[in-house]
């Protein structure tokens, strides 16, 4: 999705061809490479893994990556709001939504004690979540195993939930295959509990509420859902046999 907006909205601004524009994504899932070659997915170039740049870092350039300091992003698109460090932990993505939610329903931010049954490392959680005069009931799973439980039931016209968050790999991003191999073990659940505190430490916390955001709907996307936004924020299903 960036990659499209990058390639479209910006290389406009730049007075650019989307051709000049080189996108390379630094991501913890092994899948990204798949989805690259997809025809369906375009806007990245290049897909590496943050096992694959850490030791690209290390090999070829001799960079201790525990000693570089923290930088801010770069202007457009340096702001990010809490949700966004949220959405790499199982659980996130659905609490993320659920902040918008409260957002559209009672314009007041949700108390977020509300989500505290959806949040924790237990393969399947859910939860009855009141928001106005609304429940929302929500089931998180991580690992496509607890996953498929859940999408039988859905398929057996047993499932009551308004939400569903599936992640593929065990904590959520944070714990994807192509994390460098110390992360995936006992570092799992500190890489999650550092976005948590991201998430809690960020002046901005819910993706409304980020100007940045705001100001590419206000110029280029216009609407959720609505022609752009379909264009290049979202794609189709793909039926494809077992590999």
């Amino acid at each position: 999705m960036f990659g499209r907006i990058l390639k479209s909205y910006y290389s406009e601004k730049l007075g650019r061809n989307s051709t000049d524009i080189v996108v390379v994504q630094i991501t913890s899932c092994l899948s990204s490479k798949y989805e690259r070659a997809r025809h369906e997915l375009d806007g990245v170039d290049v897909s590496l893994t943050t096992r694959e740049a850490a030791r690209l870092l290390r090999t070829a350039s001799g960079y201790d990556l525990a000693q570089l300091s923290p930088m801010e992003f770069d202007a457009p698109f340096g702001e990010a709001s809490g949700a966004s460090a949220l959405s790499e932990v199982s659980g996130g993505t659905a609490e993320a939504i659920l902040r918008t939610i409260g957002d559209l329903v009672t314009g007041a931010d949700l108390d977020e004690s509300v989500c505290t049954e959806i949040r924790g490392q237990k393969p399947v959680r859910e939860a009855e979540i009141e928001i106005g005069d609304t429940v929302f009931r929500v089931a998180v799973a991580q690992e496509l195993g607890h996953g498929n439980t859940l999408l039988e039931r859905v398929k057996q016209v047993e499932s009551p939930h308004h939400l569903i968050e599936i992640m593929a790999c065990p904590g959520g991003c944070a714990g994807g295959g192509g994390q460098p191999l110390d992360c995936m073990s006992d570092q799992g659940g500190e890489i999650s509990d550092a976005l948590v505190r991201k998430d809690r430490e960020r002046p901005v916390r819910k993706p409304r509420s980020n100007r940045q955001l705001n100001q590419v709907y206000a110029e280029f996307l216009k609407a959720p859902y609505g022609e752009q936004s379909k264009r290049h924020l979202q794609t189709e299903y793909t039926v494809r046999g077992r590999y």
